[in-house]
Order: structure tokens, then sequence, then C-alpha cells
């Protein structure tokens, strides 16, 4: 079937919980293979992928998209409302996330590259650690390569983050004019 899909089709997409139609996608030049069970960012992501034109018109989310929803581990998989302007940071636990919040943190089944894609569309989150992605408001201080953030968290800067680190200490940072 999927031979004769892909004689049809620009785009190919194999969606199974078979790890054994792996080669069949490879060998029929399959554009993306999501393997069950897969986060709604994977697909997500996917789709951007496959189809970036209708990507390019989305600017950052709105106002009124201020906050999102994940199920907390911790509780039991309760899902639980999580806004955006009070993530401090969050932080990759292999197969998890835990989002460090101002008030507490939550574990949820997530990868940081599938939470990246999102944060990634607003410009208050940073990446200078592979292992954190950090809310830019929320920086307390910086002791030369070690961030502080406002809930006591400290995160030092990456070999791979520090030239972008440099940049935006050299974009914000105030100086004295010398007399």
């Amino acid at each position: 079937l999927s031979k004769e899909i892909r004689q049809k089709t620009k785009k190919l997409i194999f969606s199974t919980a078979y790890k054994q139609y792996g080669y069949e996608a490879y060998e029929i030049e399959a554009d993306a293979y999501l393997l069950k069970p897969y986060t709604i960012s994977k697909f997500a992501g996917t789709l951007a992928k496959l189809f970036p034109e209708h990507d390019e018109g989305k600017k950052a989310l709105e106002p009124m998209e201020d906050f999102f929803f994940v199920k907390n581990k911790n509780e039991h998989l309760k899902i639980v409302k999580v806004n955006y302007a009070e993530v401090v940071a969050v932080e990759s636990k292999q197969n998890y996330v835990l989002i460090h919040t101002l008030s507490k943190k939550i574990l949820t089944y997530m990868s940081l590259t599938e939470i990246s894609k999102i944060l990634n569309q607003l410009h208050n989150f940073v990446q200078f650690q592979r292992s954190f992605i950090i809310g830019k408001i929320h920086i307390d201080s910086i002791d030369g390569n070690t961030i502080k953030m406002v809930n006591g968290l400290q995160i030092t800067v990456g070999e791979y983050y520090r030239k972008d680190f440099s940049a935006f200490l050299t974009e914000r940072l105030i100086k004295a004019a010398r007399k």
C-alpha cells in the first residue's frame, strides 16, 4: 500500500506502533516516520518541517495565548495550566522535562527539543546550556559564566552557547561613559 501511495503523493509520513516498518519507510523514501506513542508537539514539528510554507506566515504567539497545559507526572498525570510568563526555566530530564515556574516544578513527558519548538516562537526564552531553556525576564544575576535565576536555580553557560551568551550580554549591558 505504501508503494502505491508514494507514487500518488508528494509527502508521505508513516505513523505506526511497529518499528519493523521503519525499513519499509526508508525503502520507499518516506518523508517522516512517527513511532507511536508520540506527542502532539512531535507531530506538529514533523508537519512544520514538511510544510514550511504554511509556517512562514506565523508570528509569535498572540498575547491571548499566554498559557499551555501539560500532564504533571508528580501529580499522577493531572493536567495543569502553565503561564508562559511564570516559566523560569525548562530542564531536560531524559524523556521528560522539568518546568521550573515561579511557584512550582512540573515534570512532564516531553523532550527539550519538542518544547523548544514551542518556546522558540516566543521572544522571552533563550538557550545557553544544552539541558536548559531559560526565561530571560527571570534572570536575577550573572557571575562569569553562571546565570542565577530568580528562583535560585543556577545554570552554567555551555561552551557551545558562549558566543550567543556574549552577544546577549553585550546587547543588554549598560555601561557608564568614561570621562
